[in-house]
C-alpha cells in the first residue's frame, strides 16, 4: 500500500470512529443545580429595567402596547404605550401603595397595581407575579404548581398562581440567560410579551 493509500486508509477509519462517538450525558442534576445558582442571582439583582412591548387578549378583546419597566426593591415605575408611542398610562409605586395617571393627566391610587389598571384602561397585567416572571424566576415564596427547565437550567415552563407560562427565547445561551420571549395564559386572557432590551435601572 503507498503512503497515499495508508493516509486516506487512516482518515477514512478516524472519521468512522468519530461518527460513532457520543457526547457524554450531562452530570446527573445539573440543569437543576444551574437553575437554582440562576435564580439566586436574579432575585438579588437590583435595580433593572427592561423594554418591550405586549400583546394582551381577554376573550375576543385584545389590545397591544409598549412597554418600560424600572424595578429598584420593591418600587417599579412602567410606562405603557400605545402604537404611536404615546403615553397611554404610567404606573408607580410598591406593592400595596400604587399610583397610575392615564393619558388625560388624571391619577388614581389603590392597593394593586392590576385593580387600577383595570379600572381606568379597562384591562390589566398581573404587575405583582409579572416582575418576577419576567425575569425567568417564579414569585419568591409562593407556591409552584410545576416547572419544566430546560438543558442550561432555565425556566421552559413555569406554572404559578393559576398562569400557565412558557419561555420560548432567551437573550443568549447559557445558564444566566434572560427571558426575550414569554407566552402567558390563564383562563381566556393570553399575553404576549417580548423583550427587546435589558438594562440595570
Amino acid at each position: 500500500m503507498t503512503v497515499r493509500l495508508r493516509a486516506a486508509a487512516t482518515l477514512a477509519a478516524l472519521m468512522s470512529l468519530a461518527g460513532c462517538a457520543t457526547l457524554p450525558p450531562a452530570p446527573p442534576g445539573a440543569a437543576e443545580a444551574a437553575w437554582h445558582r440562576h435564580e439566586a442571582a436574579v432575585l438579588a439583582q437590583t435595580p433593572w429595567s427592561l423594554d418591550g412591548n405586549f400583546g394582551l387578549r381577554i376573550g375576543h378583546r385584545g389590545w397591544s402596547a409598549g412597554l418600560r419597566w424600572v424595578q429598584t426593591g420593591d418600587r417599579f415605575h412602567i410606562d405603557i404605550y400605545d402604537p404611536l408611542g404615546r403615553t397611554v398610562a404610567v404606573l408607580t409605586g410598591k406593592p400595596g401603595d400604587v399610583t397610575l395617571a392615564d393619558s388625560s393627566g388624571r391619577a388614581y391610587r389603590a392597593a394593586s397595581a392590576a385593580e387600577l389598571m383595570q379600572h381606568a384602561l379597562g384591562w390589566s397585567l398581573p404587575v405583582g407575579g409579572l416582575r418576577y416572571w419576567v425575569r425567568g424566576v417564579p414569585v419568591a415564596n409562593a407556591p409552584v404548581q410545576s416547572r419544566q427547565l430546560d438543558a442550561n437550567g432555565r425556566l421552559r415552563v413555569l406554572q404559578q398562581s393559576g398562569w400557565y407560562i412558557r419561555y420560548s427565547d432567551y437573550d443568549y445561551d447559557t445558564a444566566n440567560a434572560r427571558p426575550t420571549r414569554m407566552i402567558m395564559t390563564h383562563g381566556d386572557v393570553r399575553l404576549v410579551l417580548v423583550v427587546n432590551q435589558w438594562g440595570k435601572g
